[in-house]
């Protein structure tokens, strides 16, 4: 499986829109099995920096998708901090 870098809320959004589609699903039939509805989705697809962490968590789940939080080593910190 692919790893992607995340760096914002449109970031995740696309990872999500991107994987739904992979799957053939509209949106309409994610939520039908998913315990939140479209409005959600929508907005979490779209980067609205404001969704539920645990929902945008589940949505991944459902497709399919896992979340990794790894911290980066001390060559990639000095790298960002030397960044202006």
């Amino acid at each position: 499986m692919s790893r992607l870098i995340i760096k914002n809320s449109k970031d995740m959004g696309s990872v999500i829109r991107t994987r739904r589609k992979t799957l053939g699903l509209t949106q309409r039939e994610l939520v039908d099995v998913a315990p939140f509805g479209i409005t959600f989705i929508s907005d979490l697809e779209n980067g609205k920096e404001t969704a539920q962490l645990n929902k945008a968590i589940e949505t991944l789940k459902m497709l399919g998708l896992r979340l990794i939080i790894e911290a980066p080593d001390e060559s990639d910190v000095s790298q960002q901090e030397a960044r202006p």
